[in-house]
């Protein structure tokens, strides 16, 4: 039996659908497996990340996100048809949450070591995501040191969603990190990082996505076209107006439709008025089926740029973070683009649509260089599962 650390029960796609990729993947080598269920534990870890914001309100990006955070909240009890929409998708995102994953019985924080040998748990597995991010360190739980010392503890394409950590949470870092057995991580910024800390290199392995290929998303999630007439996709989270403005240039040039989901981990302004039709009640299946079914992909998301590719879609990249952005997750963006020969698909400022256009994607190199990765991350997980490699 292998337990899944994830967040699968954030609200956004990229969470959900890179947490059920874990499951199902492991499910497809015959591996027993549940995903820890986190409706118990939900409010001593907040209780916990508040402290931290608290005792480190002199970062000002992380400061300025929760306050963001905050606002929307406040913003969507004055404004009851943006509450309508939310809560439209909030209820497909809780549907695929509810139909997606097998939960484990519900344990406060107190018993999760309890957990561990109730289940009779060989290992338990953390998934990819911003899992290390520093609040989530000093919450205590992405750490596993819940974990008794006789069970396997593996991270798997795990990121610190930043570059650098200050000295007391590298010495909480390394702390928890020497009680792992395997540790890989999702982008170079955390390999160079538990470098530092342990003085090992970990492996860079691709995010659990990418494990599973485009036939077997299609399968899995049984997508349909949503959407008749053929459209552009433009899925933003960052608060960037020229990246809007370029999309609207695209729709110019191609005479395409834009379809936009909007206002996702806060309330952004300018996603107010430049696409044809905003959509809600899109949850993780949805949102795989309008990647997989639009002419063009306009993005800030790494994930949406993964199931473009996944895909064979005509994708334009934009970075969402400034260059010096604390929290920004720039990095895997450029990583993932750089090691398949697609950096130059990340749009900057000043480009035009036209110019992007002109770039053509070989898709058979791409599938080549991401078949190679998949592969060694695939190599690396059996390792430290102790699965046959021949399985």
């Amino acid at each position: 039996m292998v337990l899944i650390a994830s967040c699968y029960f954030q609200q956004n796609y990229g969470s959900k659908l890179q947490a059920y990729a874990t499951q199902a993947f492991l499910d497809e080598l015959h591996i027993e497996n549940m995903t820890i269920n986190y409706s118990q534990i939900a409010s001593y870890i907040k209780k916990r990340k508040i402290l931290f914001y608290i005792a480190h309100v002199y970062i000002i990006d992380t400061f300025v996100s929760q306050l963001h955070q905050y606002s929307f909240k406040c913003r969507q009890k004055m404004d009851k048809r943006l509450k309508q929409d939310i809560f439209l998708r909030k209820q497909v995102m809780k549907k695929f949450e509810n139909t997606r994953f097998r939960l484990t019985t519900p344990y406060s924080f107190k018993y999760l070591s309890k957990l561990c040998t109730d289940m009779n748990a060989n290992a338990v597995l953390l998934g990819s995501d911003q899992l290390w991010l520093p609040s989530n360190i000093y919450a205590n739980y992405y750490t596993l040191n819940f974990v008794p010392s006789n069970i396997k503890k593996i991270s798997y394409s795990t990121s610190f969603g930043v570059s650098q950590l200050d000295k007391k949470t590298k010495k909480r870092a390394k702390s928890f990190l020497g009680n792992f057995n395997f540790i890989s991580v999702r982008e170079k910024s955390g390999q160079k990082l538990v470098s530092e800390i342990t003085g090992d290199s970990p492996q860079i392995v691709c995010d659990p996505t990418m494990l599973i290929s485009a036939e077997k998303w299609r399968v899995l999630l049984k997508t349909k076209n949503l959407v008749k007439n053929p459209y552009i996709l433009c899925y933003f989270l960052g608060n960037n107006p020229w990246q809007r403005e370029w999309a609207k240039q695209l729709k110019k040039t191609t005479g395409l439709q834009i379809i936009s989901l909007i206002h996702l981990d806060s309330y952004i302004k300018c996603d107010n008025s430049y696409y044809d039709q905003a959509l809600f009640d899109i949850g993780p299946s949805e949102f795989v089926s309008l990647i997989e079914n639009a002419e063009f992909v306009c993005t800030d998301s790494f994930h949406g740029t993964v199931f473009s590719l996944l895909f064979h879609k005509r994708f334009f990249s934009f970075r969402r973070f400034r260059e010096n952005y604390y929290s920004s997750t720039n990095s895997r963006l450029d990583s993932l683009l750089t090691l398949l020969g697609l950096a130059d698909h990340i749009v900057e400022q000043g480009v035009t649509p036209c110019e992007m256009l002109k770039k053509v994607i070989n898709y058979d190199d791409v599938d080549k260089q991401l078949g190679i990765f998949r592969s060694d991350s695939i190599s690396w997980l059996k390792n430290a599962l102790g699965v046959n490699q021949d399985a």
